[in-house]
């Protein structure tokens, strides 16, 4: 399942729900300097960050539920944004229902995927860390996934 959340392009860096993100020229979405966008980002590319070496940009939130699932561990937490309304792109997200269920107006669900043994229990802060080069982009108002430069190019 991916989450989903409202979010801006600008001066080279994504901006959600009070979270700053630097975008590679490579990556940003379709060749957009600019604009409003939905931003996509599967749980698995999350990362705990005192597990890498500090080199990604990072999220500090708080763990609401934790689940232990075997190989993994998925930590749900809510950000400070409300919940994309958008039909055809959260049809790309096997995990729409569930996400508006436990979100309210102005928060959203979202879920990240640690590895196995990560300690973390609800009312943790943890520091997670995000790759730029996977997140995804969608046009807010069609949910048509915007790609980045040159795939866009060819749309």
């Amino acid at each position: 399942s991916m989450n989903l959340v409202e979010a801006q392009v600008s001066d080279g860096a994504v901006d959600f729900a009070g979270f700053h993100v630097p975008l590679t020229a490579e990556r940003r979405p379709g060749g957009l300097t600019s604009g409003a966008v939905i931003l996509g980002i599967r749980p698995q590319d999350f990362g705990d960050a005192r597990a890498g070496d500090g080199s990604l940009p990072s999220l500090e939130i708080e763990a609401a539920v934790v689940e232990e699932l075997g190989s993994a561990t998925h930590v749900l937490f809510t950000i400070e944004a409300p919940p994309v309304d958008v039909d055809s792109v959260r049809a790309a997200s096997d995990d729409g229902e569930r996400a508006t269920l436990l979100a309210t107006d102005r928060r959203t669900l979202f879920t990240a995927e640690v590895a196995e043994g990560t300690p973390v229990r609800p009312g943790d802060r943890l520091r997670l860390e995000l790759d730029p080069a996977r997140l995804h982009f969608f046009d807010p108002e069609t949910g048509v996934s915007l790609g980045s430069g040159a795939l866009a190019a060819t749309a």
